[in-house]
């Protein structure tokens, strides 16, 4: 296998969220870390139920610091038909958007 060319790839000073964290293994960690490598600064997300797991990650990659206190995904959209009424009470085409 080739060597990763990194030119170009500077992230020193970007804020990066990655979540799903589990353990070593997961995807998520992988990402993780190779943003951080590359000068991100990156937080995790990971569920309460890993946190044994993910605190022993941190504990030897001090470049991911952990844990996110409040993100907010807000790219989407949606008639106001499906945050008035309940989910079973709105149109086929309001669920189709």
């Amino acid at each position: 296998m080739m060597a990763a060319d990194h030119r170009g790839m500077s992230l020193k000073g970007k804020t990066v969220v990655v979540s799903g964290v589990a353990d070593e293994s997961s995807l998520a960690w992988a990402i993780a870390k190779r943003f951080a490598e590359h000068g991100a600064r990156v937080f995790i997300g990971y569920q309460q139920k890993f946190f044994s797991r993910v605190r022993l990650l941190l504990l030897h990659n001090p470049g991911v610091p952990g844990t996110i206190e409040v993100l907010v995904h807000a790219v989407a959209f949606a008639p106001n038909e499906l945050s008035a009424e309940p989910a079973s009470a709105c149109s086929a085409e309001a669920h189709a958007l």
